[in-house]
């Protein structure tokens, strides 16, 4: 299986975001996976210019602006996996993943709908996911998954424009007290190797199974005990 993941997190290797996508993409190593791993804030995106939207506007399905996305394009033509990893920053994406996905329009090949034939269209429709695949890994500093609504809805749109099969995310909540128990040398062994387990199931199965994804959520405090910290906090 071929990889490309992008991490969008300005803490980089530091931040809860790859804490959760590191082991992800050690499990998916083992099992033979071949990964392509960049930070957004590492690359030079440049903003969409928004081309598309000239009347006489041509695609070749190549970007007009030279950046750092140029050598990128090819290989995520290529690649079976897509993983977008950002923090949940007020219910929204990293601003550089934003940046990313509107510059993703030279990876959408419309289909051919001349002379009115639309069966084309509805055979890409049929088709949807052969393409590949596209997983969200997200982690956010408050309590429930309910948070992750929007976030999870923008990069589910990006996958159904592209034509690709939006897996069941990967979202990691309160992940600031997990940074902070293993900060503190307190277990938390089980979620980093759920996470492990979960990119060699990726790998072996094209799924990860529902037991995975739990553990990698699961709670670490009750939410009690997180509300009355945080109210500690900002007194």
């Amino acid at each position: 299986m071929k990889v490309v993941a992008f991490n969008a997190s300005p803490n980089r290797e530091v931040g809860t975001t790859a804490i959760i996508l590191n082991p992800l993409l050690k499990g998916m190593e083992s099992e033979g996976a071949e990964i392509i791993l960049r930070n957004t804030y590492d690359m030079r995106i440049e903003a969409c210019l928004g081309c598309t939207n000239r009347l006489d506007f041509t695609s070749d399905h190549h970007c007009i602006i030279n950046d750092d996305l140029k050598e990128i394009y090819p290989t995520m033509r290529e690649a079976e996996l897509w993983i977008f990893a950002s923090p949940n920053y007020l219910n929204s994406d990293a601003s550089g993943l934003k940046n990313l996905f509107d510059r993703l329009e030279p990876l959408f090949a419309m289909p051919d709908i001349s002379n009115g034939n639309f069966s084309n269209m509805e055979q890409a429709l049929q088709d949807k996911g052969r393409s590949g695949k596209v997983l969200l890994v997200s982690t956010c500093g408050h309590w429930g998954t309910e948070n992750f609504y929007a976030i999870v809805e923008q990069v589910r749109a990006v996958a159904d424009m592209l034509n690709r099969e939006f897996l069941p995310p990967i979202l990691r909540p309160h992940s600031g007290v997990l940074a902070t128990l293993t900060g503190m040398g307190k277990p938390a062994d089980d979620i980093y190797q759920a996470a492990e387990e979960a990119g060699a199931e990726l790998v072996r199965n094209g799924s990860i199974s529902k037991e995975t994804m739990s553990k990698i959520s699961r709670e670490i405090v009750s939410k009690d005990s997180f509300l009355q910290e945080l109210s500690q906090i900002v007194k």
